[in-house]
């Protein structure tokens, strides 16, 4: 990719499924995972919202998870930042609820996935499966510019 970007002879395709994507379906779901018991027992257990607020707070959670995997797709480091500090978000929220709750099950699980997924973030294949999008998002923004002028 960075051949193409540079202009050398050797050009590699942009593909339809990046490398290394297994990794961030992995990170989706074990966040997913994490963040439906975390933030359900966490709700339940440590504060005294109202029912009725707690649907509103679990879908503006949802989407700002969603933004940051989209920047991920973009390549966009924010989005990696992002991930890591719901991560750590969720395994506190689900270690305070051991603490506090009764659901030992649930939240052993829930911190299970938020440590896999922080795991799975700093690894060398996600970082590769990262540098990618980037350097998609580097060409297209090229092309684009090709196209322009």
């Amino acid at each position: 990719m960075n051949s193409q970007i540079n202009g050398d002879d050797k050009k590699r395709p942009l593909l339809v499924f990046p490398p290394n994507m297994s990794r961030f379906l992995l990170v989706t779901l074990a966040l997913m995972v994490a963040h439906g018991l975390s933030i359900s027992i966490a709700v339940i257990y440590l504060t005294d919202i109202n029912p009725k607020l707690a649907i509103p707070i679990s879908a503006l959670s949802i989407l700002i998870f969603i933004l940051f995997n989209i920047l991920v797709t973009r390549g966009i480091r924010l989005g990696v930042l992002g991930l890591k500090a719901l991560s750590v978000l969720y395994l506190g929220l689900s270690l305070m609820s051991l603490i506090f709750s009764a659901g030992v099950t649930l939240c052993l699980i829930s911190a299970a996935c938020s440590v896999a997924s922080l795991i799975t973030i700093n690894s060398v294949k996600y970082r590769d499966f990262f540098n990618y999008m980037k350097e998609a998002r580097a060409l297209r923004n090229v092309k684009a510019e090709v196209s322009e002028s």
